[in-house]
């Protein structure tokens, strides 16, 4: 080993960011006009190119987009009746396989249930006599503690009572077979 020099020092992590935010300050101005020489290079570029490129899409559109599109929607309705004609195909077995899962006398009293719900959702907004004649003995119950027994006040009020209620019925109705047919 030979006498040696002065190694050179290896500047800290402080004074290398120091130089370096010095350069750039230093530099800002040349660094800001190339930036900017890039930009206007780039939208020349754009402006120039645009037009070209667009007359280009409809050209390709004009002459290849309606046929295109017609394959498009051949695949789609293709792919559509392949779907339908499998769940036509495998609908049955899945019904099977769903009722020889389920003990018979669940499936008899889902199927008495659904019939039930179905009856009483083709009825509407019909009510049996017996709810017909509450609803107008009490509507007129009610009239006649008011004092209300002469006139078409009573009977107006009966009828829109019932017809109310004949609402609120197909509701109740419609909801239950909502709930039924939910899985």
């Amino acid at each position: 080993m030979g006498k040696g020099g002065d190694t050179p020092q290896v500047p800290s992590a402080g004074e290398n960011y120091a130089d370096t935010i010095k350069a750039m300050l230093e530099n800002q101005g040349a660094l800001r006009e190339l930036n900017m020489t890039n930009q206007l290079g780039d939208i020349n570029s754009t402006a120039t190119l645009a037009p070209a490129y667009a007359n280009m899409l409809m050209n390709f559109d004009n002459a290849y987009g309606p046929q295109l599109r017609a394959s498009q929607s051949e695949a789609t309705r293709q792919t559509r009746a392949g779907d339908i004609l499998n769940v036509a195909d495998l609908g049955p077995a899945f019904q099977q396989a769903v009722s020889a899962s389920s003990d018979p006398q669940s499936e008899m009293m889902r199927n008495l249930l659904g019939q039930q719900v179905f009856g009483e959702l083709q009825q509407g907004m019909q009510m049996d006599p017996e709810m017909l004649r509450e609803v107008q003995q009490g509507v007129r119950q009610a009239q006649g503690a008011r004092g209300i027994v002469r006139g078409a006040a009573p009977v107006s009020a009966e009828a829109f009572t019932a017809g109310s209620r004949g609402l609120q019925l197909r509701g109740q109705r419609q909801q239950a077979a909502s709930n039924f047919t939910s899985p």
